[in-house]
């Protein structure tokens, strides 16, 4: 691991303890985060709660070894530790967050603090899965890397290495993570569910897969009807703002499907599943874009189909509604697009070379709007990441299976490279903003924060 400095975190878990916690700044494979220019000049470090509240712990000038008495904090406090470096004008230029976890965790601990510049890529610590097209999936801990009949991995974002794999292998063309609000019986409240066309695989994880695995070789009819894995399996997994995960079939590249699997957390926690399980049918679509439309549901819009309807709307209670836009010259069938929520109206389409797409929930009828500007490259199996001031990162493969980073905004759609040349490496964006990329032919992950 690369430490460029430490920071003392005296009395920071809770007022009167006398163990430190130590954060160790890491510059991952980047040796000129803080020299590049505008270099470095100062820096804050506060805690972050989940509602956006910061409370500075430490700032002033930038010294490599610096140990820095910072203020008492609550050892229950839910947080995640971050630090903001800015040049000598006061714009921000370098990032780093840890992830969001109770203070009193870190007690006695050092704890490393991945650090980059802002808008670029940069390499990791450690190392994650390098195989193609790996399907992601997050905890508020790690990003778990799924492939089809390989062993469970995951990338662990506090200590910044792969988690030593302990799951067993099973076939998985679809992949989702689920999070009860209690634990279950076995103590765990996170679920990993690896669905194939014959079957699912469910494993309850503590980090690594230690405990409790159960395949389902066929589907409760009582909660889900006639329905099959194959019907769904392949689909990209959607999450609903209530930690729900839909398995949209619609969206899948290999045949048309007609199923949305949803797999809702389990307030009773009192399963191995430790989910409700339920199926939504719709009109069968082929490579339709897909996405979560807040306060709506799951977007379905496109893709090959036998419907006049551009696409769907599906509401947490299972209802439909279509998606009446007009675009120029009929239905829009386009395949294998992204999307993703513009603002808590507008779907932003984009993946395709030419110019992306707004389509406005909110005015039924209403033509579909131009935004932005085209990347003029193709891309196959894109993915979107909302940065949060207006901007989006697109991610995906051109025909070549070379993976490609843009910047897009109202003005311009750049290409970020990739520190590391990669075909089939897929993306993922954590809870603390960062969007990581995996795979892709190399096992360093890549972080890219705006």
């Amino acid at each position: 691991m690369s430490r460029l400095f430490r920071f003392g975190f005296f009395g920071l878990l809770a007022c009167g303890s006398s163990a430190a916690t130590t954060l160790a700044v890491t510059l991952g494979g980047e040796s000129d985060t803080i020299t590049r220019a505008p270099a470095v000049s100062s820096f804050v470090v506060q805690a972050v709660d989940r509602q956006g509240q910061a409370e500075s712990l430490a700032d002033g000038g930038w010294k490599s070894g610096s140990t820095i008495d910072l203020a008492d904090l609550s050892q229950t406090a839910v947080a995640s530790i971050q630090l903001t470096a800015s040049e000598s004008s006061g714009s921000a230029v370098v990032w780093g967050a840890v992830p969001f976890a109770t203070l009193g965790a870190f007690n006695g601990l050092t704890i490393p603090l991945f650090i980059q510049r802002k808008g670029d890529t940069a390499r990791m610590p450690g190392s994650s899965e390098d195989a193609a097209a790996p399907l992601l999936a997050a905890s508020p801990r790690a990003i778990y890397v799924a492939n089809d009949d390989r062993p469970l991995t995951a990338y662990d974002m506090l200590l910044l290495d792969a988690i030593g794999g302990t799951c067993p292998a099973a076939p998985a063309k679809s992949f989702a993570l689920v999070v009860s609000p209690k634990p279950n019986t076995d103590g765990n409240s996170v679920m990993a569910w690896r669905i194939s066309d014959d079957d699912a695989s469910v494993m309850g994880l503590s980090l690594q897969c230690t405990v409790g695995y159960e395949k389902f070789v066929n589907l409760d009819g009582g909660q889900s009807g006639s329905i099959a894995w194959g019907d769904f399996a392949g689909g990209q997994t959607v999450m609903g703002d209530d930690g729900s995960a839909y398995i949209v079939g619609p969206s899948r590249a290999s045949s048309a499907s007609g199923t949305i699997f949803k797999i809702a957390p389990d307030p009773d926690a009192s399963t191995l599943v430790n989910a409700l399980i339920t199926s939504i049918a719709l009109t069968p679509r082929k490579g339709a874009a897909t996405a979560w439309a807040p306060n709506r549901g799951v977007f379905i819009y496109g893709g090959s189909a036998a419907s006049s309807s551009v696409g769907e709307v599906v509401s947490a209670s299972g209802a439909v509604t279509e998606i009446s836009t007009t675009l120029d010259g009929g239905v829009d069938t386009r395949e294998g697009l992204a999307a993703i929520a513009f603002d808590s109206n507008k779907m932003l389409l984009a993946g395709d070379d030419q110019q992306p797409t707004l389509i406005d929930l909110s005015c039924p009828g209403c033509a579909t709007q131009n935004w932005g500007v085209a990347t003029g490259v193709k891309l196959v199996s894109p993915a979107l990441f909302a940065l949060g001031n207006g901007a989006f990162l697109l991610i995906g493969d051109d025909t070549s299976g070379a993976t490609h980073l843009f910047r897009l905004s109202d003005s311009a759609s750049p290409e970020k490279p990739l520190k590391i040349a990669r075909h089939g490496a897929r993306a993922i964006k954590f809870e603390t903003g960062q969007v990581v990329i995996i795979g892709g032919g190399n096992a360093t992950p890549e972080s890219y924060v705006d």
